[in-house]
């Protein structure tokens, strides 16, 4: 039995080679969902190569991409252009940070990575999950100011 237990924190990573090489192309269309198109909650399914979409139109209903409509510039044209609301308790600049750190989340240890993150910028709460621990809630403000004392 404790065979087994050690043996699930040393499974090494198997990223799917989807993800690997269009990470960068996937964050960028995710900023700009994030900060021109009206979506307000995203949701990168690593592990999955899929991504939930949340927008203001329609925040009863999410949306599902593959990663193959994920990369498409044409995604953009699904959501209209919305000016960035006032409301929101992230910054444009944040919602790069948070993914530039997802990224390297994702690849910072061959044992331990990033298989979801999400970002909802209207309540200012990030959720990130790995491959051997469980899911973690927090503002924003929290995971940018700790990030290398947690995660570096």
């Amino acid at each position: 039995m404790i065979q087994k237990l050690d043996q699930i924190y040393l499974t090494k990573i198997e990223f799917s080679p989807l993800w690997i090489s269009p990470i960068d192309t996937v964050h960028n269309i995710a900023t700009e969902l994030l900060c021109e198109l009206g979506v307000f909650h995203l949701k990168l399914h690593y592990a999955s190569s899929r991504a939930t979409i949340w927008t203001y139109d329609d925040p009863y209903n999410y949306r599902l991409h593959v990663l193959d409509e994920i990369i498409n510039p044409n995604i953009c044209l699904l959501y209209p252009k919305k000016p960035y609301p006032r409301e929101a308790k992230v910054s444009q600049e944040q919602v790069k940070q948070v993914l530039n750190n997802f990224h390297y989340m994702r690849f910072m240890d061959e044992n331990l990575y990033l298989k979801t993150g999400s970002l909802n910028i209207m309540n200012g709460t990030v959720g990130i999950s790995f491959s051997c621990d469980g899911n973690h809630y927090l503002s924003v403000a929290q995971f940018l100011e700790n990030f290398e004392e947690m995660y570096t």
